[in-house]
Parts: C-alpha cells; structure tokens; sequence
C-alpha cells in the first residue's frame, strides 16, 4: 500500500482499516511511504476506540433542510440531477471517457448558472460561496449519517452523489492557492528507508470526541498555501537526494524576500507565469548566492546540476509569482 499523503482523524482509521480486510491470496501487507508519525496515528485511532459520540447532537431532518435550501437556488434541474445518477450508477467499475462526457453533460449546464448567479461584483461572490457552503454541509453531513442510519430515499443518494461531482467542477473562490507541480514531477527514483517500528497500544476508558459535520461547510475557509516541504519532498523524490531540514529554512527566507521585492510584484503584476520567469531565474540565482554562507553545500549542489535548478527554479518561482500577485491584489 502507498500512501502519498499525510492522513489524520477518520481517514486514518479507515485507510489503514482496509489492510486488515480478508482477501483470497492475502497473506502480509505493508504500506510503503508512510508520511504519519506514530502519535498521530495513535490520536487518530483512540476516538474510535470502545466508545464515541459527538460534541452535538446531529439531527438528519437537517438533510432535507439543506436539500430545500439547495433546490430554492434553482442552479439544477431534477431531470439534471436524475439523468446524472442514471449514468453515474449504471457506469462499470473504470468507466471510459465518453461515460465522463455524459456526466459532465448533466453538471455543466449547473456550473454555468453557478457562475451566473447574482449581480457583478461582491454579491456575485456572496451567493456563491453561500450556495457552495451548502452544498459541502449537504455532502459532508450525508457522508457522515450514511454510515449510521439506514436512509430510503433515493433522492438524497443522487443529490448526494451530484453534488460531490459538481463541487469538483465548480470554480475555486477567488484567492484560494494551491500548488500543482505539473509536468516537472515525475517520480525517477525510489528510496526504501525503516525509520522506526514498535506497536501502539490505545487506552481503555477513554470516550472519543467528534465533531459533528451538520454545519460544516458553512462558511468559506481561509486560503491554504501550500507547505513548503512539499517542494523539498518534490527534489529529494526526483533526484534521490535526501536534503536536511535547514534547507527548507533558507528557501522560505529566499521566496520571503523575493515575494515582498517591488520588482517581482511588478513584473507578476504584468506577465504571465512563463515571462515572469525571464526575470525570475537571474534575480533566484542570484538570491541563491546571497544564501550561500547558510547553506553552501545545497547551493553548491543546485548550481552544478542544470536538471535540478530547472526544477526547483520552476518549483520556486510558482511561490513568488502567486504571492506577489496575491500582495498586490491587496
């Protein structure tokens, strides 16, 4: 089993669950790349353990509250959400290409409206974020009262299974960051390292404590960025290197202060992503070499290997192009 990233709470329980499960031929698992410490695995098993409840009580007739709620939008139609699920659970495992066209058939004309709601400008922006919060507290709460009460309405299983594929399609509020790494990624080495073993033991007596999920997705989260460990992950994986954490210090210093240069910002301001580069790379470097009393073996490394400075000037200029851009926005 590969795990790629870093799992907490009710997906740890329920991704490392699935190991155990009996399979004919199964005869020894064991997960490769595991990203989680011991504790939080431990933490994230011991609400689980004997005995759960949740903060507050969660009441189901809250579903059909919602789902009046989301209906009022008038974003979809019925015969859209009911021709949607005629092809979703009717699709072999897989499916093909043109089954996706056919769903996309029945979520585009929502997505449309979507975009479309409300007048220009910031109550465009609020009926938005409003129907996509309630669309994500239908989700996670249908989600959650799934697995406990024994539903026989199909029309919440279909709004259900619409409104996961749709908040996927759904432009991302403005502002929200996140990184992809695109094509410079590609996994060209593999290294296998045992860092540690031992077994947990979780305590007896402990009553676990949830969160309940019935107003989740009520107000819009803050934009994330992304850990900049990911990008010393990135090169360690790529080229089989194995960088020490300092590393990570002196480049959060370096795109720190090339972010808050005045000629970023306004070469950001005014370039697309590949002409800001032209200026981007000369000035990088020469941050670099500015660095190079903290950390002159890293330096030292990136200058003598072409394959790796391409990478991590495209890694690293992605972080100053959006955070400028972001700065000046403000």
């Amino acid at each position: 089993m590969y795990v790629d990233k870093r799992l907490s709470g009710i997906q740890a329980v329920q991704t490392l669950s699935r190991l155990n499960r009996m399979r004919r031929g199964k005869e020894a698992t064991f997960v490769l790349d595991f990203v989680n410490d011991r504790e939080g695995i431990l933490e994230s098993f011991q609400d689980y353990y004997e005995s759960t409840t949740t903060d507050e009580p969660v009441d189901p007739q809250r579903l059909y509250e919602l789902q009046h709620e989301l209906t009022e939008w008038r974003v979809w139609t019925e015969s859209e959400v009911d021709g949607f699920a005629g092809v979703l659970f009717k699709l072999p495992h897989g499916g093909k290409v043109e089954d996706h066209a056919e769903l996309n058939a029945f979520l585009d004309p929502a997505v449309d409206r979507f975009k479309a709601l409300g007048d220009d400008g910031e109550d465009r922006k609020e009926k938005q974020e409003a129907l996509r919060g309630q669309l994500v507290a239908f989700r996670n709460l249908y989600s959650f009262l799934g697995q406990v009460v024994p539903f026989q309405d199909p029309g919440l299983e279909k709004l259900y299974a619409f409104a996961r594929l749709l908040l996927r399609k759904l432009p991302r509020p403005e502002g929200e960051e996140r990184w992809d790494p695109g094509d410079d990624v590609v996994l060209a080495s593999l290294k296998l390292q045992k860092a540690a073993e031992g077994d947990l033991y979780l305590q007896s007596g402990s009553e676990g404590m949830l969160t309940g999920p019935h107003q989740a997705g009520m107000q819009v989260a803050e934009p994330v960025r992304e850990k900049l460990s990911t990008i010393i992950d990135t090169l360690n994986n790529r080229f089989g290197l194995n960088l020490p954490d300092h590393v990570e210090k002196v480049l959060d210093g370096v795109i720190d202060e090339m972010s808050a240069s005045e000629t970023m910002r306004q070469a950001a301001s005014v370039n697309d992503e590949g002409n800001f580069r032209v200026i981007f790379d000369p000035a990088f470097s020469e941050a670099l070499v500015d660095h190079h009393s903290e950390n002159g073996d890293f330096v030292d490394l990136v200058f003598r290997d072409q394959a790796l400075r391409e990478a991590l000037n495209k890694l690293v200029s992605e972080r100053v192009y959006s955070r400028a851009r972001e700065d000046v926005a403000k």
